[in-house]
């Protein structure tokens, strides 16, 4: 279910505020200072965004308030200086977008377990929500993006081998 880039609209107003404080300190400065770096604060809102596009958003609009800041901001500093800021904030902006873009990706394909986990000191079964008991595999592969294989440890093994071939045998009812 995708959820809308407006989901928290305290979120998208802080950005919109934020990108115009910004501009309007770019604004006010000579085209030198590196005052577009400050926008990397925009796209690091995208963290507490519900949509990755958040991010995306607020990288395009600060781009573009960067590049219009170098347009219209006063006249001073050293031109050579102004530019190589102007495209080292914009380098900032886009890589701290691609990480924000990088952990939001981690951040909905992974899946935590947090708590306790009611487990039996016997048999290693856990008991769900429902109050069910279940293999541990089948708990972890339901609740995490886990998946069991099956091996013998070095310890078990021996244990396996020492054992009669006639008590290996599982043991039948009836």
């Amino acid at each position: 279910m995708q959820k809308s880039l407006l989901e928290n609209p305290r979120l998208a107003t802080l950005a919109v505020v934020l990108g115009m404080i910004v501009f309007a300190l770019d604004l006010l400065t000579p085209m030198g200072v590196a005052i577009p770096m400050l926008y990397s604060g925009l796209v690091l809102l995208g963290l507490w965004a519900p949509h990755p596009r958040f991010t995306i958003i607020t990288t395009i609009m600060a781009t573009a308030f960067s590049i219009l800041g170098s347009f219209v901001s006063p006249p001073g500093g050293v031109d050579w200086i102004g530019i190589t800021n102007r495209l080292m904030a914009l380098l900032l902006l886009w890589v701290t977008a691609i990480l924000v873009l990088r952990h939001k990706h981690v951040e909905q394909t992974t899946k935590i377990l947090h708590g306790l986990l009611p487990i039996c000191a016997w048999c290693k079964k856990i008991r769900d929500d429902e109050g069910y008991w279940k293999r541990l595999e089948d708990y972890m592969e339901q609740h995490t993006e886990a998946h069991f294989t099956h091996g013998m440890c070095t310890e078990c093994a021996a244990k396996f081998e020492s054992t009669p071939a006639a008590e290996r045998l599982p043991k039948t009812s009836g």
